[in-house]
């Protein structure tokens, strides 16, 4: 089953050199799948060794891989540039499956097992730190249920149908604020939302949580205290979140009729800040 994937570069610092030879290493050969890698503007200060992109060209064609890279002239941004990637991949003919890959988390084997082509797929993910030192497993399974103001998984992991790319896009047109939230979070909603969201078996991806990331894998109390460091944004964000459900759902019920996420301490303080706001 052919699948796109879409990889969007933007000041990496090398590090997706060794993701795209971990994503080629696991890709299966022979099903003519198409990798879109894609620098994201003039300063997205991506580099390529010209001997390294010869290795990784050779790796592709030896695998019938058609791998793609290139250029923004402008800027998009995160998730613009997904959304901009995901317009290229619905004009490649037969893909079944979009795919989605951040620049410097890596694939593990079971990354490419077969997807289903009606519908969107996340799996579970190691999270290590910047030394490899695993810290946790976040685990995704569709039968807990998940939290309306989370992302069941890491977006690197995530698979869905050129429709689900489709109505996406068109809820970013008819409701911009879409548009700003990240894409994994709005495409999971959507597909909750349709009764269309699985697990793929794994975890599929290895997620490096980096000293110097504004978001990302911390546990208990430090969860807390750093929401309450970045209040405001905090409330921003849960709100933008709040109205594109009220946008899909039709309606503010799902604030009582669903937990806002799986951890009941998580989902007070989320129920909390729509209470002040609302």
């Amino acid at each position: 089953m052919k699948s796109v994937f879409l990889i969007p570069l933007y000041k990496p610092a090398g590090r997706h050199v060794l993701l795209l030879q971990s994503a080629l290493s696991a890709c299966p050969a022979g099903q003519g799948h198409v990798f879109l890698v894609v620098a994201d503007g003039p300063n997205s200060e991506v580099e390529w060794n010209k001997a390294t992109l010869e290795q990784l060209q050779a790796v592709a064609q030896s695998k019938k891989i058609d791998l793609r890279l290139y250029s923004r002239l402008h800027a998009s941004g995160y998730p613009g540039c997904f959304q901009e990637l995901m317009v290229d991949a619905l004009g490649i003919e037969d893909a079944q499956t979009i795919q989605f890959i951040d620049q410097d988390d890596y694939c593990l084997p079971v990354r490419f097992s077969p997807r289903a082509s009606n519908a969107t797929m996340a799996s579970s993910t190691l999270v290590v730190n910047q030394h490899f030192n695993v810290l946790t497993m976040h685990r995704f399974d569709e039968s807990v249920h998940t939290g309306l103001l989370e992302t069941p998984s890491q977006g690197m992991t995530f698979s869905t149908t050129p429709a689900m790319a489709k109505k996406y896009l068109k809820l970013c047109v008819d409701f911009p604020e879409a548009a700003k939230a990240p894409h994994d979070y709005v495409i999971a909603q959507l597909a909750i939302h349709d009764g269309t969201m699985e697990r793929a078996p794994g975890p599929s991806m290895i997620y490096i949580q980096h000293a110097d990331n504004a978001i990302g894998y911390v546990s208990g109390y430090q969860w807390v205290a750093r929401k309450l460091k970045t209040f405001s944004q905090v409330m921003e964000r849960t709100l933008r979140h709040a109205r594109i459900l009220d946008h899909i759902y039709g309606n503010t019920y799902w604030t009582r009729s669903a937990a806002l996420h799986r951890n009941p301490l998580r989902s007070l303080l989320y129920r909390s800040i729509l209470k002040l706001a609302r």
